[in-house]
């Protein structure tokens, strides 16, 4: 007695349901990862939507042939007419319960507890504020910022280092210089009449001992730096430029 052959694997059909397997499978562990969640900062609600997806799988065979009897009678596949005429034709697709769809959407929303919301919402408040603030200054600088400032009557801006330091070191040597004119009418007074006349070696010799004296004198006049306070020409540069910016002030210059 002869046995039959097993009927061969339909290898098409294994691997529509290995497909759909895995997909189950994909979703499933979507919903694990994603979870609702509270905390003391607010919620987190999950929701999965999303359209259906137009398959056999999710089609209601009854459901249809229901809502299309003509189909039932002509002896017709209720998928097989939906796929090659119905859908052509506008006949709805019907849906078994529980139907997925290819890429189901998957919503987070996010809420926040009275105590947080209370703290967004004022943080909000105090950036619109400060938003119309700096409005606000904005609006006060314009006309302002690029105008040329008038310097009329002002007091003269600070020159340069240099001509400062040397304007200050004659105002050093101004009494030096007076002692020394002084001086050296005086020796040359006192060596006319001790009959030493300009000329010979005595005379000269006296005369360039007090020039001595003042070129000393003329070198030292340089203010030393110290270690806490700038050079004085430098203090004379800011307090002539902090003087010049107190007259612009109160003139409006600036305003």
């Amino acid at each position: 007695m002869l046995r039959a052959h097993p009927p061969a694997p339909d290898y098409a059909k294994s691997a529509q349901d290995q497909f759909s397997a895995n997909v189950d499978a994909a979703r499933a562990q979507g919903r694990i990862n994603n979870p609702n969640v509270v905390s003391p900062y607010g919620n987190q609600t999950v929701t999965w939507g999303g359209p259906v997806a137009e398959t056999q799988s999710n089609f209601d065979s009854d459901a249809y042939l229901k809502a299309n009897p003509n189909v039932g009678k002509a002896g017709m596949d209720a998928w097989t007419h939906y796929s090659n005429y119905g859908k052509n034709d506008g006949r709805g697709f019907t849906a078994i319960q529980g139907a997925v769809g290819d890429q189901p959407t998957l919503t987070q929303t996010q809420t926040f507890s009275p105590q947080q919301q209370a703290l967004f919402d004022q943080s909000n408040a105090t950036k619109l504020q400060l938003s119309k603030l700096g409005g606000q200054g904005a609006e006060a600088l314009q006309g302002v910022v690029g105008k040329a400032v008038d310097f009329s009557g002002a007091p003269s801006a600070p020159t340069d280092y240099n001509s400062l330091r040397n304007s200050t070191i004659d105002a050093m040597m101004a009494r030096p210089k007076e002692d020394y004119a002084r001086a050296q009418d005086q020796k040359h007074s006192s060596f006319i009449a001790a009959g030493i006349r300009p000329g010979t070696q005595a005379y000269d010799s006296q005369m360039q001992l007090q020039q001595r004296g003042l070129n000393d004198a003329n070198t030292q006049a340089p203010p030393s730096t110290p270690v806490r306070s700038p050079p004085r020409p430098i203090r004379s540069i800011r307090t002539a430029g902090s003087r010049r910016s107190r007259s612009c002030w109160r003139s409006g210059r600036f305003r």
